[in-house]
C-alpha cells in the first residue's frame, strides 16, 4: 500500500498509529502487508453417492442392464457373485473394471442368484458401493441330442423260441439353461424298461444318457418323452419328444 504525501509513514509506528496494524513498515512512505498463511482445504473423504436402476428379484430374463452414476465424477467397477439354485454358497464371480454405465450382463451358467454390485471411486479415492440381487429362475427347456426316429433296428437279443427280436435303445438329453436338473421320461405305448407313466431317467450333470432296454420289435411306432425338474422344481412343460418304429417280429 502506498500511502498519499499527507498521510505518507516515516517509521514503523506510523504504520501502526496509522491504523494500519496490519501492515509493518516497509521504507518512508510505504506501509508493507503481512503475509498471511493459509491453512490447507480439508481433504475430501466423503464417499460419492450412487444411483442405480434395473432389474431385482425373481425374473426369466437372462440379459438384465443396469445403469447407474454418482453425483460427482468416478470411476466405476461392476463386480458378480452366482450362487447356482440349490447350492448355499457361490461358485463363480468376476468383475469389470473400468466399467461404464449402462452394463448388460449375460448370466450364464444359468439359473440360481445373482448378485451385481457397482463400486464407485471418486478422484480422491472415495469408495461406494450399490447392489442389486437377481434371482433367474426360468423353465427347463429340455432337448434330445441324439437317438432314434423314424424306422430303427438295433438287436441285442433274440429268443430262440419264437424268433422274437428285442431293441435297446439309447437317447442323449440334455437341459438348456441349467446348470443342474433331473429327468423324467416316459414311453407310449410303453416297452421294454420303460412304461408310459413318467419315470425318473436320470440328470445333470452326471450325464446325459439315457438306454430303454429290451423293446419287443413289434412293428409298434413308440413316441420317447422326456421332460427336466429344475432344482427349485419347475417342470417342463413342454416335454421332448421322438418317435420311432422297431422292425416287427413277432412270432
Amino acid at each position: 500500500m502506498v500511502f498519499s504525501t499527507s498521510d505518507s509513514p516515516t517509521t514503523k509506528e506510523d504504520c501502526k498509529n496509522g491504523g494500519y496494524a496490519k501492515y509493518g513498515f516497509k521504507n518512508q512512505g510505504q506501509c508493507k502487508k503481512a503475509v498471511v498463511v493459509e491453512p490447507p482445504p480439508p481433504a475430501d473423504t466423503t464417499p460419492p453417492e450412487i444411483t442405480l436402476s434395473g432389474p431385482e428379484g425373481t425374473t426369466e430374463d437372462a440379459t438384465p442392464t443396469y445403469t447407474y452414476s454418482a453425483n460427482e465424477p468416478v470411476t466405476f467397477k461392476c463386480l458378480y457373485e452366482f450362487t447356482p439354485a440349490g447350492a448355499s454358497s457361490p461358485n463363480q464371480s468376476g468383475s469389470d473394471t473400468p466399467c461404464p454405465s449402462p452394463k448388460t450382463w449375460t448370466l450364464s451358467p444359468g439359473d440360481g442368484k445373482w448378485v451385481f454390485t457397482f463400486e464407485a471411486t471418486d478422484t480422491a479415492g472415495n469408495k461406494a458401493t450399490a447392489s442389486k440381487t437377481l434371482i433367474l429362475d426360468r423353465e427347463p427347456e429340455t432337448r434330445i441330442l441324439a437317438g432314434p426316429e423314424g424306422d430303427y433296428s438295433n438287436v441285442v437279443e433274440t429268443d430262440p423260441q419264437t424268433g422274437q427280436q428285442y431293441h435297446d435303445v439309447t437317447f442323449e438329453i440334455t437341459v438348456q439353461g441349467e446348470s443342474s436338473a433331473t429327468f423324467e421320461c416316459r414311453l407310449t405305448p410303453s416297452g421294454g424298461s420303460l412304461s408310459s407313466d413318467w419315470t425318473p431317467c436320470g440328470n445333470i450333470p452326471s450325464g446325459p444318457f439315457f438306454a430303454i432296454e429290451r423293446i419287443p420289435g413289434d412293428g409298434e411306432t413308440r413316441t420317447f418323452e422326456v421332460r427336466a425338474i429344475d432344482p427349485g422344481g419347475r417342470v417342463d412343460q413342454t416335454p421332448a419328444s421322438r418317435s420311432f418304429t422297431l422292425p416287427d417280429s413277432s412270432p
